[in-house]
């Protein structure tokens, strides 16, 4: 994520959010638990170069212009 510019703190903010769903213990799962990967992500990103993020980078711009642009499907009409 944050080769490509997006901050990698909101990686580990989804899995905060994850784990208060009541998932079970970590030896039951074929995953990491959201803690695990949530402590994770953050001792990974304290290991890397300061720099701001924002979501406005990469292409963003561009494919929220690209999404705007698509509208909703008209109706088809009632089968007779």
């Amino acid at each position: 994520m944050a080769e490509s510019g997006y901050d990698p703190v909101q990686m580990a903010k989804f899995f905060e959010k994850l784990s208060g769903s009541g998932a079970p213990p970590q030896f039951m799962s074929d995953h990491p638990n959201p803690e695990n990967r949530e402590k994770a992500i953050q001792e990974e990103v304290a290991r890397m170069p300061q720099r701001t993020y924002s979501y406005q980078t990469g292409d963003f711009a561009k494919m929220k212009q690209i999404a705007a642009k698509i509208h909703e499907p008209k109706p088809k009409p009632a089968a007779p």
